[in-house]
Order: C-alpha cells, then sequence, then structure tokens
C-alpha cells in the first residue's frame, strides 16, 4: 500500500510539498559518507545510520541540505516547506542555512522547526506530497515521495531504469 503512494519525482511539477528534513537530510547525508542506503521491500530508500536526537549538524549536513534544495529545483515545485524537530541541536541554526540557500533556487522555500513534525505531516491535507522514507507517517498520507531516491537518480548514483521494489536492495 506504501508504494501505491509514491509519486516519480517527475509528477512533483507545480506540486507544494512538505518535507520531513531531518528524514530526507540524513539519509543523503548518509550517501554522501558512503554509508550503506538500502531500498526497503516498500519501495523507499533509507539509511542505516539510526541518528535521531543526536544528529550533529556538519559540513557533510550542510551539502545534504544542498543537494536536497538542488533536486527539488529541478522537478519545478510550486514551493517546498521543510520542516525540522525543534528537540534536536541546531535546528534553528538549520532552518536559517536552508531559508539562505534556497533563496537562489527557483521554487518558494521555506524551513522551519516544529515540536510535533511527524504530526504535522500527518495532518498536511488531501492536497499535499509529503517528502519522507518514514513508515508511519506514509500510513497516514496520500501522496509521498522519496528525495533521496529523486537525488540519486539524477546524480547517477544509481540507474534511472532501476526497479526499487526489489526487496532489500543494497545501493
Amino acid at each position: 500500500s506504501r508504494s501505491k503512494k509514491k509519486l516519480v519525482c517527475s509528477r512533483l511539477e507545480g506540486c507544494d510539498i512538505l518535507v520531513d528534513g531531518y528524514n530526507v537530510i540524513i539519509t543523503i547525508e548518509s550517501a554522501l559518507k558512503n554509508e550503506p542506503i538500502w531500498s526497503a521491500d516498500d519501495g523507499f530508500l533509507r539509511d542505516t545510520s539510526g541518528i535521531f536526537r543526536n544528529h550533529r549538524v556538519t559540513d557533510t549536513t550542510y551539502m545534504a541540505v544542498d543537494e536536497m534544495l538542488a533536486t527539488l529545483s529541478t522537478v519545478k515545485l510550486r514551493s517546498a516547506t521543510i520542516l525540522l524537530d525543534s528537540q534536536m541541536s541546531n535546528s534553528g541554526k538549520l532552518a536559517e542555512f536552508i531559508r539562505e540557500r534556497a533563496e537562489s533556487n527557483n521554487f518558494k522555500a521555506f524551513a522551519m522547526t516544529s515540536r510535533h513534525v511527524d504530526l504535522d505531516l500527518k495532518k498536511a491535507g488531501l492536497d499535499s506530497v509529503i517528502a519522507t522514507a518514514d513508515g508511519i507517517i506514509i500510513d497516514a498520507v496520500d501522496r509521498v515521495v522519496d528525495v533521496t531516491e529523486c537525488w540519486m537518480k539524477q546524480s547517477g548514483k544509481i540507474d534511472e531504469t532501476l526497479s526499487l521494489n526489489d526487496h532489500e536492495k543494497k545501493i
């Protein structure tokens, strides 16, 4: 049922999306560090870093943000709202960095912190597209995009024709 909700990147033109900020950034960050990325049996890419509240903002984090924004820029969104968990250290600074970097893109981008990112994403409404690979959020929404997959395809890290529905395929 999760894979049926998944939109391919080319279907995002003109959309407003809400981004599960740390979920996307940490997964791209893991790929940039050459850590394993897995294609789960639901068709979404996931990292194995196990980083949650102890995430530290590093130069690789900033690179991941730039890669995420560049990817979102190429799919011709109308807007993206990037939500970051306020409980994570330096979320406010990271949101500010994202806002500054987003100014050079061809879509409206907003970044903010929230104490309830998961709840905010789940309650976004039927018109929203949610960017996440978090299964609990995917289960609660109607349309989802895997921004990490979009980035990996655009950057040539995985083949555009690769089927990501093969169980537990390591990328």
